[in-house]
């Protein structure tokens, strides 16, 4: 393996994952309360409810999955 094929498997398999994650983390749990009104304001409440819900959850899981199978 080469420099330039570790370094694209390392920003394409291990970096793009985690960076997908953090940014799930930071929208699901540090953000929700500060969503504009203007971003959600045609969603049902039911709607908000799960879209939070997978960033918060389902979304970490399933990148947490992919990152997981890249590494093996």
């Amino acid at each position: 393996m080469s420099f330039f094929d570790l370094v694209d498997f390392v920003s394409s398999n291990v970096l793009l994952p985690i960076g997908a994650i953090l940014t799930c983390i930071l929208l699901g749990w540090l953000l929700v309360h500060d969503i504009p009104c203007e971003e959600v304001e045609a969603m049902s409440p039911r709607a908000r409810r799960a879209v939070i819900f997978s960033l918060r959850w389902l979304s970490p899981i399933a990148i947490a999955a992919v990152l997981s199978a890249a590494l093996v």
